[in-house]
């Protein structure tokens, strides 16, 4: 077969296949697209022991995503928080189970980006856990901060993203 230049029946309804083809795929994809979960919006002040916990609220019988933000800051010395969740499958860092060092004044900010799976409860959340540090391990005649420079509080703001 040679390229004449002409347009030939064939290739007229080859290309009004492809065409509506095309069409369709791009009709279908916003149902295509999952739902979007809502986060708890909110500012939380943690102290050694405690818990800043954000309720998530999703469909209760398919995954839907989830896009926030989250800030630590004010923090008082050094700082060991752990972030946890339930029913969120990450996609983005912290993992859950995640320990993040922070020193005195220092600010740390997360893009959190994952599914929200479906629970039981139908109740999912995220949560940072400040845990006991012990202070640093001195030796005589060392210059150690000691039990001040161990983390009293901190504040972690959480929203959705786009808020």
């Amino acid at each position: 077969m040679r390229f004449t230049g002409r347009t030939t029946p064939t290739a007229m309804r080859a290309a009004g296949t492809i065409a509506a083809g095309v069409a369709l795929a791009f009709l279908a994809l916003p149902q295509a697209r999952a739902a979007n979960a809502v986060l708890e919006s909110g500012t939380k002040t943690i102290a050694s022991g405690e818990r800043a916990v954000f309720a998530i609220e999703g469909a209760a019988s398919v995954p839907t995503d989830l896009a926030a933000q989250c800030t630590i800051r004010d923090v008082t010395g050094r700082a060991a928080i752990t972030f946890d969740a339930e029913g969120y499958v990450p996609l983005s860092e912290p993992a859950v189970g995640d320990r993040l060092s922070l020193m005195r004044g220092e600010t740390k900010n997360y893009s959190l980006n994952g599914a929200i799976r479906p629970t039981d409860k139908g109740e999912s959340y995220i949560a940072f856990s400040m845990i006991d540090q012990p202070a640093s391990f001195c030796f005589p005649g060392m210059e150690c901060g000691g039990k001040d420079e161990v983390a009293n509080k901190a504040t972690v703001a959480c929203r959705n993203a786009g808020e």
